[in-house]
């Protein structure tokens, strides 16, 4: 084989900047993304391919339970989540070790008493098992605002009420981040709510769940106080011990970044919306920090990957993943570029598009499988049911591919899902798609080493 030469190396990269860029010098769509990533050669992706849904019953005395799956544990395998108890609510826990094929049941939070009681409409939002012991968050229902995190060292007994909020908090976690052991592991949710005026706060804790410091950048206020501020999304990168938050809505939204586990923070330019035109995907406006104008996305979803951090926009949008690239030559730093990379649901406004976590990893993250949500109403469905997207990748995030729509097994809609949990020691993801008194389970296992063959 001729090695190139110098000139032709030039000459070759001379011409891959002339295709990526259009009379303007702008980076140009090609190919389902912007630039130069699209024009040169780039690592070949791991193969992912189809998923295929086995839908679970969970019994209960006979009948079809809801059983909804949280998280999974820091051993890797076995799976934690909440289910009906003893008040007929949602503030039980229950686990797998064996992927559904045995149910153990926890502790029923609606059994406590005196300052440990559940407040009136108050039920679990998600159960995490950590290196130490079990937090659960609660969540009210009543329309009352409370919220809180209990905690204890055994899965069945002794939670205490550890936290209380002052509004509700979210139906999950927003960050779960189990190192190889409890020094190396953090953990971080986020207050909720459609109160207006009311600066809601993000929570950390770096002992398992045992206690929980307040994460509120000094420089965020009210900007409109007839919109909510609630917390959208957390992410903890690992190759840089950053943490970033985002969140919403309309001109309270906000994204920032800490260095020194929340002690300081530095707000970023919140991440561009690339919205859908007829000469492709454009950016919706100028990237600054601290500009609250409409266009910018408050992502609801935050993945950390070797190229930057993935985002998902909180918008009245065709449903997408786009990034922020990491300056490869010092990985403390970003390049507040922001890039289209994979179109969900291709020009199709689509209310509550957007993604939720959990998001499923496996082989130290170079496969991500998440979920994005779309409301029928936006196809003509006037019922508003939901269709759960499943899309994935391979290559940590380089390229991206739809995987599964799913659906109801029986009924005509979908209740809003709750992220995917997995991939577990044998294989396989979760996802709840309950509704009414029908709930299920959806089951799937990811692909062989073809990226073709699916197992259910």
């Amino acid at each position: 084989m001729v090695s190139e030469s110098q000139d032709g190396k030039i000459a070759r990269l001379t011409k891959a900047l002339e295709t990526a860029l259009d009379s303007a010098g702008n980076l140009k769509q090609m190919g389902g993304g912007y630039g130069l990533a699209t024009v040169l050669p780039g690592p070949k992706a791991y193969p992912v391919g189809a998923l295929l849904p086995e839908p679970v019953y969970l019994p209960n005395a006979g009948a079809p339970v809801a059983h909804v799956p949280d998280s999974l544990g820091p051993d890797g395998n076995t799976l934690y989540g909440h289910t009906v108890g003893a008040g007929g609510a949602m503030t039980k826990l229950w686990s797998s070790a064996d992927g559904l094929g045995t149910i153990t049941y926890g502790a029923d939070l609606s059994t406590l008493t005196g300052p440990n009681a559940l407040l009136a409409g108050e039920i679990i939002g998600c159960v995490v098992k950590t290196w130490q012991g079990v937090f659960v968050t609660v969540v009210n229902t009543s329309g009352t605002e409370s919220g809180g995190i209990y905690y204890s060292t055994s899965f069945s007994s002794g939670f205490t009420r550890v936290k209380t909020t002052g509004v509700s908090l979210p139906k999950m976690p927003m960050t779960v981040h189990h190192g190889k052991n409890a020094l190396y592991s953090i953990y971080i949710v986020g207050e909720y709510s459609q109160v207006t005026n009311y600066l809601s706060q993000f929570f950390i804790s770096i002992d398992g769940g045992a206690t929980w410091t307040a994460l509120q950048p000094s420089m965020r206020t009210i900007v409109a106080p007839g919109i909510n501020s609630h917390c959208h999304a957390s992410c903890v990168d690992r190759r840089s011990g950053r943490i970033y938050l985002s969140f919403g809505d309309g001109n309270n939204r906000g994204f920032y970044y800490s260095d020194d586990l929340g002690a300081t923070w530095t707000e970023a330019p919140d991440p561009v919306s690339m919205l859908a035109s007829a000469s492709g995907w454009q950016p919706a406006n100028s990237v600054t920090a601290g500009d609250k104008t409409n266009g910018y996305q408050q992502p609801t979803m935050l993945i950390p990957v070797d190229a930057g951090i993935i985002t998902q926009p909180d918008t009245l949008m065709a449903a997408s993943l786009q990034i922020i690239r990491r300056d490869t030559g010092s990985p403390q730093n970003e390049v507040w570029r922001h890039e289209y990379l994979h179109t969900i649901q291709y020009r199709r406004q689509a209310f509550q598009a957007f993604a939720k976590g959990p998001y499923a990893t496996y082989n130290g993250g170079a496969e991500i499988y998440l979920q994005s949500n779309r409301n029928g109403a936006a196809s003509g469905n006037t019922s508003a049911g939901h269709e759960m997207w499943i899309v994935g990748t391979g290559d940590n995030g380089r390229s991206w591919h739809n995987l599964a729509t799913i659906k109801h097994p029986t009924a005509s809609s979908l209740s809003m899902a709750d992220g995917i949990v997995g991939v577990d020691n044998l294989g396989y993801m979760y996802a709840y798609v309950g509704l009414g008194t029908t709930p299920y389970i959806a089951k799937f296992k990811r692909g062989g080493t073809d990226g073709l063959t699916w197992q259910y």
